[in-house]
């Protein structure tokens, strides 16, 4: 008798350029261990066609095509919704500019099986043109200034899984139990933190979230554009509004200077991108999280 290889869906965003979407196509494609069921949702696609000529012959699929864009809290909500279909344990949630090795879903699989209770597990995210450099190996919000710190060293540890308090969403695998129970992504955030938002969300409810050494994804640095700066400034304030440490109204208004500052800092000294754009998006940002204005950035 044929051992069945496990199934485990992946769902992937495909926006604008399809060079990196492809990369990440061709290395799910070429998994060991597991059977993957590719979920591509599609976003400003509305015709499918020259997509399915793209797709490796080995690789079932599934696509979702959107003329809207909805960041990605919703477009991967729309794709585990399609992924649950699968009745399967675990789905794999994956940034179109990363890419997997050959032994990652298999090895977090394994990890997992290991485990009682695990929720929202991660591969260590090294950088695709220096797979040495470590850009995510977990992480931690600091709950009284919702400042997030991402690890860029791997625990030494014998251990195949390591407890965090955040896990990257740029390679993300989540129980499907927990997603029936507790819901997939916030759609408030759009993009940013949303990955956080979900790790707190599930420990709050007695999950466990950690990072598995010995697994590792490739991921493509991204570029600076001023928009970062709304996302980022907005759902800041927002996440510390859902979970932050309370604080006495002075040092609250304290704590919303620093961290506006701290973004102000960051732009000028780093110069992710043109300074002025920049500091308009960060106006943006905590304007319409003062006016609650969630979901995609709406020039007013």
């Amino acid at each position: 008798m044929v051992d069945v290889l496990p199934l485990i869906p992946v769902v992937v965003i495909h926006w604008q350029d399809f060079g990196p979407t492809q990369r990440c196509i061709d290395s799910i494609a070429r998994s060991e261990g597991v059977r993957p069921h590719l979920i591509l949702v599609c976003h400003e696609v509305q015709h499918r066609e020259e997509i399915d000529l793209k797709m490796p012959p080995q690789l079932s699929y599934d696509l979702l095509l959107d003329a809207k864009n909805h960041g990605f809290s919703g477009g991967m909500n729309r794709g585990i919704e399609k992924a649950l279909e699968k009745n399967t344990d675990w789905i794999f949630l994956l940034n179109n500019d990363a890419a997997v090795e050959r032994t990652t879903l298999s090895t977090l699989l394994k990890a997992t099986a290991e485990q009682c209770r695990v929720s929202i597990v991660s591969p260590v995210i090294r950088t695709i043109h220096d797979p040495a450099e470590i850009q995510v190996a977990g992480g931690y919000v600091n709950l009284s200034t919702g400042r997030i710190k991402h690890s860029h060293q791997v625990p030494q540890s014998s251990k195949t899984w390591i407890p965090v308090q955040l896990a990257s969403g740029c390679a993300m695998l989540i129980a499907t139990d927990c997603l029936k129970k507790w819901g997939g992504f916030d759609e408030r955030y759009f993009a940013y933190f949303e990955d956080a938002e979900i790790c707190l969300r599930y420990r709050r409810e007695g999950g466990r979230v950690g990072i598995v050494p010995s697994a590792s994804v490739l991921h493509e640095a991204g570029k600076g554009d001023p928009i970062r700066f709304y996302y980022n400034v907005r759902n800041h304030f927002l996440i510390l509004s859902e979970y932050a440490t309370d604080l006495s109204p002075p040092l609250a208004q304290l704590r919303t200077l620093a961290i506006v500052l701290r973004y102000l800092a960051f732009l000028v000294l780093r110069r992710p991108c043109p300074v002025v754009p920049g500091i308009a998006m960060i106006w943006h940002g905590y304007r319409d999280y003062r006016k609650a204005r969630w979901g995609r950035f709406e020039a007013k």
